[in-house]
């Protein structure tokens, strides 16, 4: 706790930290930010139903039961393939050994194991599953393995179950999933019903086009990802973001130029900009609160903070929803997005890094991807506030 208050350099206006209460001031913004996006509540925006329009084309009905009951003939019984990642998970492991006597203790038959490879991180795996007709193709691994097999699986109408391993997991904690439990995360999918939702699709330098499901970006987001190696993170999991965070909050801006749904585009300095499928980050915290994964947009998020001050100032605007009050906050939903850079910059999709990118091209992709889930519903922003302040 600090006692006193440093003095202000008149000369400059400014207030002269060392190192130690540096440090201090960033956690404190991260709490700061926790805290008031918990607090946060939505200003006049109408409910989105539950089920989509469309939600019945390759959907199965929520009233229809497909869990198998003992007894019935085996060709008659559901399929389950779980694609994995088997450096974490390994044949034999405690987690694939969960999977395999929940679904017997369910009265399902047993699953197909499909491991991906260095070559193919989930992609071509899920096709070929979804060629075969399952009744459900979970995924057992992290970030970018869900999203791996969420591209394959997209316009399958081949439901997705997700068993989260991994750091952040974070389209499972948008969908409030089982997390660190593999028994309970089996049951619920076991037992769920079926939802479409959006993808994100993004060109990066102009290659080949990509799936994300929570976030895509660049910027201080992408830099903190790029700043916690898997080592640490395997080791302190989260945590390793917020360290990594708190050394990069007196980053340089960048210049970039972003155009939404065909408008001209138009140019600003940056220190984060992001492009959200959903808005939660890794530690549960909710960066955008309005944007929903089966909503039809994609909602584009930018941060201009000149220094530590304007970080907390930016923070507590945004969270409280006074962004039309601070010029280095611009929100907007759209279609598709586009942004350039003069110079590489480190980015980011769903928590992985993939590197230094001049040109990320995004567009919404609404309602490709059937996923399984609990009562075939997603959480809304109050849940997932609620969740976040239980510490979900």
């Amino acid at each position: 706790m600090i006692s006193a208050v440093a003095p202000v350099d008149h000369g400059t206006g400014r207030l002269p930290l060392d190192s130690a209460e540096l440090g201090l001031v960033g956690l404190a913004l991260l709490v700061v930010i926790l805290v008031v996006t918990l607090l946060a509540r939505p200003k006049g925006r109408p409910p989105i139903p539950v089920v989509r329009r469309d939600a019945g084309v390759g959907v199965r009905r929520p009233d229809e039961d497909y869990r198998h009951v003992p007894g019935e003939l085996a060709s008659a019984a559901p399929r389950v393939v779980v694609v994995v990642q088997p450096v974490k998970y390994p044949e034999g492991s405690p987690a694939r050994r969960a999977v395999e006597r929940t679904l017997s203790e369910q009265g399902w038959p047993p699953p197909r194991w499909v491991e991906t490879s260095e070559e193919d991180p989930g992609v071509g795996q899920a096709r070929r599953a979804a060629e075969g007709d399952p009744e459900v193709v979970m995924v057992l691994g992290g970030d970018g393995t869900v999203r791996a097999v969420g591209a394959g699986l997209a316009g399958t109408g081949v439901p997705m179950g997700l068993l989260p391993g991994g750091t952040g997991n974070l389209f499972a904690r948008q969908l409030k999933m089982e997390l660190g439990d593999v028994a309970a995360a089996t049951r619920d999918v076991l037992g769920g019903k079926d939802k479409r939702v959006d993808v994100g699709r993004v060109r990066i330098d102009g290659g080949e086009e990509k799936v994300f499901l929570v976030m895509a970006g660049l910027g201080f987001d992408a830099e903190m990802m790029a700043g916690a190696p898997a080592a640490i993170k395997d080791r302190v999991g989260p945590l390793a973001y917020v360290v990594s965070g708190l050394r990069r909050l007196k980053g340089r801006s960048i210049p970039v130029s972003i155009s939404v749904d065909g408008e001209p585009p138009v140019g600003s300095r940056v220190r984060m900009a992001v492009v959200g499928n959903c808005g939660t980050l890794i530690g549960g915290i909710v960066l955008i609160p309005d944007a929903e994964v089966d909503d039809g947009h994609l909602d584009v998020l930018t941060l201009s903070p000149n220094g530590l001050l304007d970080w907390l100032r930016v923070g507590i605007n945004l969270l409280l929803r006074r962004r039309r009050e601070d010029q280095q906050i611009s929100e907007r939903r759209v279609q598709e997005v586009v942004m350039r850079c003069d110079e590489p910059q480190q980015a980011q999709m769903d928590g992985d890094v993939i590197g230094e990118v001049r040109e990320l091209r995004m567009r919404v992709d609404p309602g490709v991807l059937v996923i399984r889930v609990p009562g075939g519903r997603v959480p809304r922003r109050a849940e997932r506030l609620a969740d976040a302040l239980r510490g979900r």
